[in-house]
């Protein structure tokens, strides 16, 4: 039955009318109610992409109703990637970021994919294997400051899958991760030149750009960070240090174009850094 509401559902939110609904709905039924509990789909992302989605979860109820999940910043990387470029996805979670950088680039790019949350890395590989990728290096680790283990905390009440982090006050579970930061990653590597890092680890960019500070000198590559409004540090230190190496901040537009400032119907948390 929860499969059959969901199935009309996505034929509702296909009219252009009322697919503005869709958040409201969200809002006040389906996650309340946890409508889609257990229901899951197979879908095709960007007509060539396969994905299995589990559509209790707020990222893929997106991508299955709205067939889009953070759109401009997808149109941008489909813009901003080219054949044989390299893309490092931080926080891939089920890897919606690296499946569409492995189209872009190429088989002589090269896609390194890391996620420490074991349901999150599971889903990764069944994607990339769904899609029989083979330019996508992925790895079960934390990029951080330094190499160690770091206490991630989850809370299963949150519809969200993408939401583990290691300063949460209300969680119901945890796991512990390896951390690495990207610079002892990448030593041996030094014929890989990064084009594009994407960054979402709910509150450890900080460290996580800390730990790959020679990278960014060297190939200076484009950021694509979320930084929420309640990160768990001074946002002005993270800021100063991109601007240390020559990073300013840019926006986009719902095209994925680059633009110098924020549009003002854009609520998003995502920001974009380049060296200039």
């Amino acid at each position: 039955m929860r499969k059959l509401i969901a199935i009309a559902f996505r034929l509702l939110f296909s009219i252009d009318y009322l697919k503005p609904h869709y958040f409201g709905l969200h809002k006040r039924i389906f996650g309340p109610l946890n409508l889609f509990k257990g229901v899951s789909f197979e879908i095709l992302y960007r007509n060539d992409l396969k994905m299995i989605v589990h559509i209790s979860d707020w990222i893929q109820q997106n991508l299955y109703f709205m067939n889009e999940y953070e759109e401009k910043e997808i149109r941008f990387l489909e813009k901003f990637l080219q054949k044989g470029d390299t893309f490092i996805d931080v926080g891939a979670n089920i890897g919606l970021f690296s499946l569409v950088a492995s189209k872009q680039i190429g088989e002589t790019g090269k896609v390194f994919a890391f996620e420490p949350i074991q349901k999150n890395f599971n889903h990764l590989i069944q994607h990339i294997q769904l899609n029989n990728l083979t330019n996508i290096q992925y790895e079960k680790l934390a990029v951080s400051n330094k190499q160690g283990e770091i206490e991630l905390y989850l809370n299963e009440q949150d519809s969200d899958s993408g939401t583990a982090t290691a300063f949460a006050e209300v969680f119901t579970s945890a796991e512990r991760a390896i951390t690495i930061p990207l610079d002892d990653y990448f030593v041996g590597k030094e014929s890989v030149i990064v084009k594009l890092i994407k960054m979402d680890i709910e509150g450890g960019e900080y460290l996580a750009l800390q730990g790959m500070s020679k990278l960014l000198k060297r190939d200076k590559p484009t950021l694509l960070i979320e930084i929420n409004e309640d990160a768990p540090y001074d946002k002005t230190l993270l800021y100063s240090l991109l601007q240390n190496i020559g990073y300013r901040m840019a926006y986009l537009d719902q095209n994925g174009d680059l633009i110098n400032e924020k549009l003002e119907e854009d609520n998003s948390n995502n920001f974009l850094f380049i060296c200039t």
